[in-house]
């Protein structure tokens, strides 16, 4: 949807917040058994790491990325609602959603963006509802349904696209 045409690594990513939990501390490594030499092991560390990328190049385009982003966001939002979050307490998962559409309405407003002007404007146009309608749902004038509903629209024609490439 976003990152059409644009050179590659150029491409829309968000990077999800990782959360990271405290670890035990750790201990020391024991030494290899004789039959291993450690080069081996790095060597096959190596080519894991490897296989991984490649099969995350090939699974992770930006299409796929943003039906990821836009299903996790909408998920929250849903979660939110039916936990009988209102306003203010919706806080979080109004902020993750108002932040991709930030960051799709930017990227499309950027010189070098591929995507045919209209589309390019429909979504600009989107972002600023997104950003309007998200302060009246946090100020409890209004819900945050229709929110709900404009991103599983984005999400239909995302998964649709995907189908369609497959």
């Amino acid at each position: 949807m976003l990152g059409a045409g644009l050179v590659p690594g150029d491409g829309f990513s968000v990077t999800m917040p990782l959360l990271i939990a405290k670890r035990a501390p750790l201990r020391p490594i024991r030494a290899l058994p004789s039959y291993m030499r450690e080069a081996d092991v790095l060597a096959g560390a190596i080519m894991s790491l490897n296989a991984y990328q490649r099969v995350q190049q090939i699974a992770a385009t930006p299409r796929r990325n943003e039906y990821r982003l836009m299903s996790q966001i909408t998920g929250e939002m849903i979660a939110a609602r039916d936990a009988g979050l209102r306003g203010a307490q919706l806080a979080p998962a109004l902020h993750r959603n108002r932040l991709a559409w930030s960051t799709f309405s930017s990227m499309c407003a950027a010189q070098g963006n591929q995507l045919p002007d209209d589309l390019r404007a429909r979504i600009i146009s989107i972002g600023m509802w997104v950003d309007k309608y998200t302060s009246e749902v946090i100020t409890g004038h209004d819900t945050i349904d229709d929110l709900i509903v404009v991103n599983r629209a984005i999400i239909e024609g995302l998964a649709n696209e995907n189908a369609a490439s497959n």
